[in-house]
Protein backbone atom coordinates (compact mmCIF):
# COMPACT_ATOMS: atom_id res chain seq x y z
CA UNK A 1 0.00 0.00 0.00
CA UNK A 2 1.21 3.81 -0.98
CA UNK A 3 0.65 4.96 2.72
CA UNK A 4 3.50 7.16 3.09
CA UNK A 5 4.30 10.24 1.46
CA UNK A 6 7.16 12.90 1.05
CA UNK A 7 4.50 15.05 4.00
CA UNK A 8 4.36 15.27 7.08
CA UNK A 9 0.77 12.88 6.52
CA UNK A 10 -0.04 10.17 4.89
CA UNK A 11 -2.10 10.24 1.51
CA UNK A 12 -5.61 10.80 3.58
CA UNK A 13 -4.61 13.38 5.98
CA UNK A 14 -3.40 10.37 8.91
CA UNK A 15 -0.64 12.21 11.43
CA UNK A 16 2.69 10.74 10.67
CA UNK A 17 2.79 10.04 14.38
CA UNK A 18 -0.38 7.64 14.41
CA UNK A 19 1.01 5.89 11.27
CA UNK A 20 4.23 5.07 12.83
CA UNK A 21 2.50 3.36 15.67
CA UNK A 22 0.66 1.61 13.40
CA UNK A 23 3.36 0.27 11.56
CA UNK A 24 5.04 -0.23 15.07
CA UNK A 25 2.37 -2.43 16.41
CA UNK A 26 1.42 -4.75 13.34
CA UNK A 27 4.76 -5.90 14.25
CA UNK A 28 3.70 -7.40 17.35
CA UNK A 29 0.10 -7.77 16.40
CA UNK A 30 0.14 -11.56 15.51
CA UNK A 31 1.45 -12.92 18.83
CA UNK A 32 -0.99 -10.01 20.58
CA UNK A 33 -4.09 -11.24 18.89
CA UNK A 34 -3.21 -15.12 19.36
CA UNK A 35 -3.16 -14.75 23.22
CA UNK A 36 -6.00 -12.50 23.08
CA UNK A 37 -7.74 -15.41 21.31
CA UNK A 38 -6.58 -17.98 22.87
CA UNK A 39 -7.39 -16.28 26.63
CA UNK A 40 -11.28 -15.06 25.07
CA UNK A 41 -11.80 -18.52 24.14
CA UNK A 42 -11.19 -20.36 27.18
CA UNK A 43 -13.29 -17.25 28.80
CA UNK A 44 -15.68 -16.97 26.93
CA UNK A 45 -16.41 -21.25 27.61
CA UNK A 46 -15.83 -20.52 31.07
CA UNK A 47 -19.03 -17.81 30.54
CA UNK A 48 -21.38 -20.61 28.53
CA UNK A 49 -20.79 -22.71 31.42
CA UNK A 50 -21.44 -20.79 34.23
CA UNK A 51 -24.09 -19.32 32.22
CA UNK A 52 -25.72 -22.45 31.67
CA UNK A 53 -26.42 -22.99 35.58
CA UNK A 54 -28.22 -19.54 35.26
CA UNK A 55 -29.78 -19.65 32.02
CA UNK A 56 -33.22 -19.53 33.56
CA UNK A 57 -33.14 -15.82 32.90
CA UNK A 58 -33.77 -14.04 29.53
CA UNK A 59 -30.79 -11.98 29.76
CA UNK A 60 -28.65 -15.03 30.66
CA UNK A 61 -29.78 -17.06 27.66
CA UNK A 62 -28.86 -13.78 25.04
CA UNK A 63 -25.27 -13.58 27.29
CA UNK A 64 -25.06 -16.98 26.55
CA UNK A 65 -25.33 -16.40 22.54
CA UNK A 66 -22.41 -13.40 22.96
CA UNK A 67 -20.52 -15.85 24.66
CA UNK A 68 -20.91 -18.62 21.83
CA UNK A 69 -20.67 -15.48 19.15
CA UNK A 70 -17.25 -14.71 20.82
CA UNK A 71 -16.22 -17.92 21.01
CA UNK A 72 -16.60 -18.50 17.06
CA UNK A 73 -14.74 -14.83 16.22
CA UNK A 74 -11.78 -15.71 18.45
CA UNK A 75 -11.30 -19.55 17.02
CA UNK A 76 -11.73 -17.83 13.30
CA UNK A 77 -9.44 -15.09 13.80
CA UNK A 78 -6.92 -17.77 15.46
CA UNK A 79 -5.60 -19.23 11.98
CA UNK A 80 -5.51 -16.01 10.18
CA UNK A 81 -3.23 -14.27 12.99
CA UNK A 82 -1.12 -16.67 13.20
CA UNK A 83 -0.59 -17.65 9.06
CA UNK A 84 -0.86 -13.84 8.72
CA UNK A 85 1.60 -12.25 11.29
CA UNK A 86 3.62 -15.30 12.18
CA UNK A 87 3.88 -17.68 10.13
CA UNK A 88 7.99 -17.61 8.48
CA UNK A 89 6.24 -19.16 4.91
CA UNK A 90 3.64 -17.02 4.91
CA UNK A 91 4.77 -15.40 1.97
CA UNK A 92 4.35 -18.64 -0.45
CA UNK A 93 0.72 -18.68 0.29
CA UNK A 94 -0.22 -16.24 -1.44
CA UNK A 95 0.00 -18.78 -4.82
CA UNK A 96 -2.53 -20.96 -2.97
CA UNK A 97 -6.10 -20.42 -4.39
CA UNK A 98 -7.04 -22.39 -0.99
CA UNK A 99 -5.51 -20.01 1.02
CA UNK A 100 -7.25 -17.02 -0.66
CA UNK A 101 -10.71 -18.82 -0.74
CA UNK A 102 -9.60 -18.67 2.98
CA UNK A 103 -9.07 -15.12 3.52
CA UNK A 104 -12.04 -14.35 1.49
CA UNK A 105 -13.94 -16.87 3.57
CA UNK A 106 -12.51 -15.62 6.73
CA UNK A 107 -13.26 -11.67 5.88
CA UNK A 108 -17.15 -12.94 5.08
CA UNK A 109 -17.79 -15.06 8.27
CA UNK A 110 -15.99 -12.42 10.56
CA UNK A 111 -18.44 -9.90 9.48
CA UNK A 112 -21.08 -11.74 9.96
CA UNK A 113 -19.97 -12.85 13.26
CA UNK A 114 -19.39 -9.34 14.56
CA UNK A 115 -22.33 -8.08 13.37
CA UNK A 116 -24.25 -10.81 15.25
CA UNK A 117 -22.47 -9.61 18.57
CA UNK A 118 -24.13 -6.34 17.97
CA UNK A 119 -27.34 -7.08 17.09
CA UNK A 120 -27.36 -8.82 20.61
CA UNK A 121 -25.80 -6.46 22.47
CA UNK A 122 -28.66 -4.45 21.69
CA UNK A 123 -30.95 -7.10 22.00
CA UNK A 124 -29.54 -7.55 25.68
CA UNK A 125 -30.06 -3.98 26.68
CA UNK A 126 -33.52 -3.77 24.98
CA UNK A 127 -34.74 -7.01 26.26
CA UNK A 128 -33.02 -5.16 29.90
CA UNK A 129 -35.40 -1.79 29.26
CA UNK A 130 -38.71 -3.79 28.69
CA UNK A 131 -37.98 -5.96 31.71
CA UNK A 132 -37.73 -3.67 34.05
CA UNK A 133 -40.50 -1.37 32.31
CA UNK A 134 -43.14 -3.99 33.00
CA UNK A 135 -42.11 -4.02 36.50
CA UNK A 136 -43.15 -0.54 36.91
CA UNK A 137 -46.76 0.22 39.16
CA UNK A 138 -49.30 -0.90 36.44
CA UNK A 139 -47.71 -1.95 33.85
CA UNK A 140 -47.20 -5.30 34.18
CA UNK A 141 -46.67 -7.46 31.24
CA UNK A 142 -49.56 -10.43 31.70
CA UNK A 143 -47.16 -12.70 29.75
CA UNK A 144 -46.79 -16.56 31.08
CA UNK A 145 -43.11 -17.18 30.88
CA UNK A 146 -43.45 -19.89 27.78
CA UNK A 147 -44.90 -16.24 25.77
CA UNK A 148 -41.35 -14.81 27.04
CA UNK A 149 -39.15 -18.22 26.10
CA UNK A 150 -40.42 -18.10 22.81
CA UNK A 151 -39.94 -14.08 21.69
CA UNK A 152 -37.19 -14.20 23.15
CA UNK A 153 -35.76 -17.75 20.87
CA UNK A 154 -37.25 -15.78 17.66
CA UNK A 155 -35.52 -12.74 18.64
CA UNK A 156 -31.90 -14.72 19.20
CA UNK A 157 -32.64 -16.19 16.05
CA UNK A 158 -33.82 -13.21 13.89
CA UNK A 159 -30.04 -11.46 15.39
CA UNK A 160 -28.22 -14.42 13.34
CA UNK A 161 -30.42 -14.18 10.23
CA UNK A 162 -30.43 -10.29 10.22
CA UNK A 163 -26.93 -10.22 10.01
CA UNK A 164 -26.40 -12.64 7.36
CA UNK A 165 -28.97 -10.23 5.70
CA UNK A 166 -26.76 -6.99 6.21
CA UNK A 167 -23.82 -8.59 4.79
CA UNK A 168 -25.12 -9.65 1.95
CA UNK A 169 -23.45 -6.04 0.11
CA UNK A 170 -20.00 -7.29 1.51
CA UNK A 171 -20.64 -10.63 -0.07
CA UNK A 172 -21.27 -9.10 -3.32
CA UNK A 173 -18.58 -6.66 -3.55
CA UNK A 174 -15.46 -9.21 -3.31
CA UNK A 175 -14.24 -11.81 -5.49
CA UNK A 176 -10.93 -14.20 -6.17
CA UNK A 177 -8.95 -13.28 -8.89
CA UNK A 178 -5.40 -14.61 -10.46
CA UNK A 179 -2.59 -12.25 -10.82
CA UNK A 180 0.55 -13.34 -12.89
CA UNK A 181 3.70 -10.88 -13.49
CA UNK A 182 7.27 -11.45 -15.21
CA UNK A 183 9.01 -11.39 -11.83
CA UNK A 184 6.78 -14.75 -10.70
CA UNK A 185 7.02 -17.60 -12.27
CA UNK A 186 3.64 -18.75 -10.62
CA UNK A 187 0.28 -17.77 -10.54
CA UNK A 188 -1.20 -15.38 -7.18
CA UNK A 189 -4.58 -15.28 -5.72
CA UNK A 190 -5.81 -12.48 -4.17
CA UNK A 191 -9.41 -10.62 -3.05
CA UNK A 192 -10.20 -7.95 -5.58
CA UNK A 193 -13.55 -6.11 -6.47
CA UNK A 194 -16.17 -8.04 -8.56
CA UNK A 195 -17.28 -7.27 -11.24
CA UNK A 196 -20.63 -6.22 -10.21
CA UNK A 197 -18.88 -3.59 -7.49
CA UNK A 198 -16.99 -2.12 -10.00
CA UNK A 199 -19.63 -1.88 -12.62
CA UNK A 200 -21.68 1.82 -12.70
CA UNK A 201 -18.41 3.43 -11.68
CA UNK A 202 -18.36 1.51 -8.07
CA UNK A 203 -21.45 2.39 -7.15
CA UNK A 204 -22.13 -0.99 -4.85
CA UNK A 205 -18.40 -0.38 -3.60
CA UNK A 206 -19.33 3.22 -1.90
CA UNK A 207 -22.61 1.78 -1.03
CA UNK A 208 -21.14 -0.72 0.74
CA UNK A 209 -18.33 1.75 2.68
CA UNK A 210 -21.63 4.60 3.16
CA UNK A 211 -23.65 0.78 4.40
CA UNK A 212 -20.99 -0.71 6.56
CA UNK A 213 -19.76 2.77 8.28
CA UNK A 214 -23.21 4.19 8.97
CA UNK A 215 -25.80 1.28 9.60
CA UNK A 216 -23.63 -1.54 10.96
CA UNK A 217 -21.40 0.51 12.66
CA UNK A 218 -22.82 4.32 13.68
CA UNK A 219 -26.50 3.47 14.22
CA UNK A 220 -25.46 0.60 16.76
CA UNK A 221 -23.32 3.18 19.11
CA UNK A 222 -26.09 5.39 18.27
CA UNK A 223 -28.81 3.13 19.38
CA UNK A 224 -27.29 1.39 22.76
CA UNK A 225 -26.21 5.16 23.77
CA UNK A 226 -29.76 5.54 23.99
CA UNK A 227 -31.04 2.76 25.37
CA UNK A 228 -28.65 2.56 27.98
CA UNK A 229 -29.50 6.14 29.16
CA UNK A 230 -33.40 4.75 28.56
CA UNK A 231 -31.70 2.03 31.05
CA UNK A 232 -30.45 3.90 33.78
CA UNK A 233 -33.51 5.93 33.95
CA UNK A 234 -35.52 2.63 34.62
CA UNK A 235 -33.19 1.59 36.84
CA UNK A 236 -33.14 4.91 38.87
CA UNK A 237 -37.18 5.04 39.22
CA UNK A 238 -37.20 1.68 40.12
CA UNK A 239 -34.94 2.09 43.14
CA UNK A 240 -37.20 5.03 44.28
CA UNK A 241 -40.45 2.34 43.71
CA UNK A 242 -38.89 -0.37 45.98
CA UNK A 243 -38.21 2.10 48.72
CA UNK A 244 -41.59 3.88 48.28
CA UNK A 245 -42.42 0.46 49.10
CA UNK A 246 -40.55 -0.31 51.46
CA UNK A 247 -41.48 2.04 53.99
CA UNK A 248 -43.14 1.60 56.55
CA UNK A 249 -47.03 2.38 57.78
CA UNK A 250 -47.11 5.50 60.27
CA UNK A 251 -49.94 4.35 62.07
CA UNK A 252 -48.25 1.06 62.98
CA UNK A 253 -45.25 2.48 65.68
CA UNK A 254 -44.85 -0.51 67.54
CA UNK A 255 -44.36 -2.35 63.81
CA UNK A 256 -42.17 0.55 62.74
CA UNK A 257 -39.94 0.59 65.52
CA UNK A 258 -39.44 -3.50 65.40
CA UNK A 259 -39.13 -3.66 61.50
CA UNK A 260 -37.28 -0.53 61.05
CA UNK A 261 -34.27 -2.16 61.15
CA UNK A 262 -34.64 -4.78 58.63
CA UNK A 263 -36.66 -2.73 56.44
CA UNK A 264 -33.44 -0.57 56.29
CA UNK A 265 -30.99 -3.33 55.51
CA UNK A 266 -33.23 -4.33 52.94
CA UNK A 267 -33.52 -1.46 51.03
CA UNK A 268 -29.75 -1.24 51.23
CA UNK A 269 -29.48 -4.19 49.67
CA UNK A 270 -31.83 -3.63 46.96
CA UNK A 271 -29.80 -0.18 46.32
CA UNK A 272 -26.83 -1.78 46.24
CA UNK A 273 -27.74 -4.45 43.67
CA UNK A 274 -29.08 -1.65 41.46
CA UNK A 275 -25.98 0.49 41.59
CA UNK A 276 -23.93 -2.86 40.68
CA UNK A 277 -26.35 -3.58 37.78
CA UNK A 278 -26.32 0.31 36.22
CA UNK A 279 -22.23 -0.21 36.78
CA UNK A 280 -22.01 -3.21 34.92
CA UNK A 281 -24.24 -2.04 32.43
CA UNK A 282 -21.90 0.86 31.78
CA UNK A 283 -19.10 -0.38 31.54
CA UNK A 284 -20.65 -2.86 29.27
CA UNK A 285 -21.89 0.46 27.28
CA UNK A 286 -18.60 1.33 27.27
CA UNK A 287 -16.81 -1.04 26.38
CA UNK A 288 -18.84 -1.51 23.16
CA UNK A 289 -18.54 2.15 22.16
CA UNK A 290 -14.82 2.36 22.67
CA UNK A 291 -14.86 -0.60 20.50
CA UNK A 292 -17.36 0.66 17.91
CA UNK A 293 -17.05 4.12 17.61
CA UNK A 294 -13.33 4.57 16.14
CA UNK A 295 -14.64 2.08 13.36
CA UNK A 296 -18.12 3.84 12.58
CA UNK A 297 -16.25 7.24 12.31
CA UNK A 298 -13.51 5.16 9.81
CA UNK A 299 -16.43 3.85 7.77
CA UNK A 300 -18.36 6.80 7.69
CA UNK A 301 -14.53 8.61 6.63
CA UNK A 302 -14.44 6.04 4.20
CA UNK A 303 -17.15 7.10 2.70
CA UNK A 304 -16.94 10.27 2.55
CA UNK A 305 -13.71 9.82 0.50
CA UNK A 306 -13.82 6.52 -1.15
CA UNK A 307 -11.02 3.75 -1.61
CA UNK A 308 -8.42 6.29 -1.23
CA UNK A 309 -9.10 6.53 2.59
CA UNK A 310 -10.01 3.28 3.60
CA UNK A 311 -6.35 1.94 1.84
CA UNK A 312 -4.46 4.33 3.08
CA UNK A 313 -5.71 5.16 6.61
CA UNK A 314 -8.91 2.52 7.21
CA UNK A 315 -6.35 -0.69 6.76
CA UNK A 316 -3.67 0.45 8.23
CA UNK A 317 -5.14 0.77 11.61
CA UNK A 318 -7.17 -2.40 10.88
CA UNK A 319 -4.59 -4.37 13.32
CA UNK A 320 -5.82 -1.81 15.77
CA UNK A 321 -9.31 -2.16 15.40
CA UNK A 322 -9.03 -6.11 15.52
CA UNK A 323 -7.71 -6.13 18.88
CA UNK A 324 -10.10 -3.95 20.03
CA UNK A 325 -12.92 -5.97 18.71
CA UNK A 326 -11.15 -9.57 20.37
CA UNK A 327 -10.36 -7.44 23.50
CA UNK A 328 -14.14 -6.72 23.88
CA UNK A 329 -15.10 -10.18 23.41
CA UNK A 330 -12.81 -11.61 25.59
CA UNK A 331 -13.56 -9.07 28.64
CA UNK A 332 -16.99 -9.88 29.61
CA UNK A 333 -15.75 -12.88 31.70
CA UNK A 334 -13.36 -10.30 34.13
CA UNK A 335 -16.78 -7.64 33.99
CA UNK A 336 -18.90 -10.46 35.27
CA UNK A 337 -16.68 -11.60 37.59
CA UNK A 338 -16.00 -8.12 38.77
CA UNK A 339 -19.43 -7.10 38.63
CA UNK A 340 -21.69 -10.17 39.31
CA UNK A 341 -21.97 -11.58 43.03
CA UNK A 342 -24.13 -14.41 41.52
CA UNK A 343 -22.05 -15.24 38.86
CA UNK A 344 -18.86 -15.39 41.27
CA UNK A 345 -20.98 -17.53 43.02
CA UNK A 346 -21.82 -19.77 40.42
CA UNK A 347 -18.38 -19.79 38.91
CA UNK A 348 -16.87 -20.93 42.47
CA UNK A 349 -19.16 -23.73 43.39
CA UNK A 350 -18.68 -25.49 39.70
CA UNK A 351 -14.89 -25.03 39.60
CA UNK A 352 -13.85 -24.12 43.08
CA UNK A 353 -16.21 -26.60 45.58
CA UNK A 354 -13.70 -27.23 47.79
CA UNK A 355 -12.86 -23.46 48.56
CA UNK A 356 -16.79 -23.03 49.12
CA UNK A 357 -17.03 -25.89 51.03
CA UNK A 358 -13.70 -25.44 53.47
CA UNK A 359 -15.46 -21.64 53.67
CA UNK A 360 -18.78 -22.86 55.00
CA UNK A 361 -17.85 -25.51 56.92
CA UNK A 362 -18.96 -24.78 60.29
CA UNK A 363 -16.20 -23.94 63.57
CA UNK A 364 -15.17 -27.27 65.10
CA UNK A 365 -17.70 -28.36 68.41
CA UNK A 366 -20.80 -26.75 66.26
CA UNK A 367 -23.44 -27.66 64.04
CA UNK A 368 -23.89 -26.91 60.74
CA UNK A 369 -27.29 -24.92 59.69
CA UNK A 370 -28.12 -25.94 56.26
CA UNK A 371 -29.29 -22.89 54.51
CA UNK A 372 -32.71 -24.06 52.08
CA UNK A 373 -32.20 -24.90 48.41
CA UNK A 374 -34.27 -22.86 45.87
CA UNK A 375 -36.55 -24.82 44.07
CA UNK A 376 -35.65 -22.91 40.95
CA UNK A 377 -32.76 -20.59 39.87
CA UNK A 378 -34.16 -17.98 37.88
CA UNK A 379 -31.06 -15.37 38.28
CA UNK A 380 -29.31 -12.98 36.23
CA UNK A 381 -25.57 -11.82 36.49
CA UNK A 382 -26.73 -8.79 34.92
Amino acid sequence: MNATQDSDDCACGMPRWLLTSALAYKQVHGPLAVAVCLLGSVANCLNLVVLRELRAAPVNRILSWLAMVDVFVMLLYLPFAYEVYIDPDRHWRSYLPAWAAFLLLHMQLAQVLHTASVLLTLLLATWRCLTLAQLTPGRGSGRRPSDSDTLLTVALVGCLVLAIVLCVPAFLCFTLSQRSSDEFPHTRYIITLSELAQSNDGALYHFHFWFNGCVLKLLPCILLSALSLCLIRALVKAHQHSQKLLSTPENLPMIQIRLSGEENSRGKRISQRTDRTTRMLVAVTLLFLATELPQAVLGVLSGLNGPCFFQTCYQMLGEMLDLLALFNGAVNFVLYCIMSRQFRATFCNLFVPWAVAAEAAPPPGTTAVQAPVPSEVNSTVV
